[in-house]
């Protein structure tokens, strides 16, 4: 009976790691102010410690049930199976996408290569001795998409896609003039980058020694991120990334000429920055939408944009064997944490995020995303 008890509870516990990891999840999709986005993260965290505490204590006989106790756990109970059938369903039926080739990928471990000290801050140094941390190991991967509008005469072109470097100042510079030295070897016709790139306005004296140092045939864009409304000027950030040789992709279809043909980029960064929210169908396709989070792509396949690169989810950060992750910032919860993806005649591609605000990774490295589009044509 104490095993059957122990069981149950075990399961309902489970269940409400469940409701409440969905919940972290949908206030990290808003646009809330960060203080109280922080003070709701803290009243979410301290409930979710205190109910299955009243529940264990109940367990052990230390507690009397409270009402609503037995509803609780019957709502946990129903929550898990719910995720459990969703997540079976999504897992066991999900197919791969029309248009994504096979990769190559190359996990290199930048922290190698970088002098003490790496984590900077108490946190950051408890975080490195987190088992199996990979914060500091950059998985490069190279992939072919196949999109259906694109010509044959920008056939093979190559995007090197990056997201979330998210400079804290808890993370040494190193790391990131590493990174974008394996960028440029990538030799990318354009560099495109979806947000998140300062946490810590000190870090901004960063960018010229880093994404100053980024290079690519043709030209290099950006859009921001939630955590960039932490440099309180906006304005001095933006400069902050033309002086590095960066666009600010707009919300509007800009044509961009490659090859003697045309594809259009727009940028969408709803719900933190306005503008995007009367965007119009691209005029011609191929069109590309950065963007920087992944809450926008039914939004981009209403409007038949052909690519759509986004980041945000940082892959869940930590990811469980088999699970895979369990928290990703989006309305959508883990659905769209990282990968490539098919909405319609859209394809989304979400980063992994190249850092965080915190210096913790499992099971879920760091992304260079390094992109050729291919035209159907050349697969004929």
């Amino acid at each position: 009976m104490i095993a059957l008890d122990a069981i149950e509870f075990l399961i309902v516990f489970a269940g409400h790691v469940g409701v409440w990891c969905i919940l972290f999840s949908q206030i990290h999709a808003t646009s809330l102010p960060r203080k109280l986005r922080k003070l709701v993260e803290k009243i979410v965290f301290a409930v979710m410690v205190i109910i299955p505490l009243l529940l264990a204590l109940q367990f052990l006989g230390l507690y009397p049930e409270q009402a609503w106790m037995r509803p609780y756990r019957f709502f946990c109970l129903v929550v898990l199976m719910g995720l459990s059938l969703r997540w079976g369903f999504r897992k066991f039926t999900a197919q791969k996408p029309a248009g994504l080739r096979e990769g190559e990928f190359q996990l290199v471990d930048l922290g190698d290569r970088i002098e003490e000290p790496k984590y900077i801050g108490f946190q950051a140094q408890v975080l490195k001795r987190f088992p199996g941390n990979q914060s500091l190991q950059l998985s490069i991967e190279k992939r072919d998409l196949v999109l259906e509008a694109w010509p044959v005469e920008m056939d093979g072109l190559v995007i090197a896609h990056l997201s979330d470097l998210h400079y804290t100042g808890k993370v040494t510079r190193q790391y990131f003039e590493k990174l974008c030295q394996e960028c440029n070897a990538c030799l990318p016709d354009f560099i495109f980058l979806t947000g998140d790139i300062i946490d810590n306005p000190d870090c901004l004296a960063w960018l010229p020694e880093t994404l100053g140092k980024l290079e690519c045939r043709h030209q290099k864009y950006f859009v921001l991120g939630n955590h960039d409304l932490r440099v309180r000027d906006e304005a001095k950030l933006v400069r902050a990334m033309e002086a590095c040789g960066f666009q600010r992709a707009l919300p509007s279809w800009q044509p961009i000429v490659f090859a003697g043909q045309t594809f259009y980029l727009a940028g969408d960064e709803l719900p933190w920055f306005q503008g995007a929210e009367n965007l119009p169908r691209p005029k011609t396709a191929p069109a590309i939408l950065l963007t920087h989070t992944p809450d926008r792509i039914y939004r981009a396949s209403e409007l038949g944009v052909d690519l759509v690169l986004a980041g945000h989810c940082h892959g869940g950060q930590i990811c469980l064997p088999l699970i895979g992750p369990i928290v990703a910032p989006s309305i959508y919860g883990v659905r769209f944490a990282g990968g490539t993806y098919q909405v319609g005649q859209t394809l989304l591609h979400v980063s992994r995020g190249i850092s965080g605000d915190d210096p913790i990774r499992w099971n879920c490295p760091p992304e260079l995303n390094v992109m050729r589009l291919r035209s159907p044509q050349s697969q004929m």
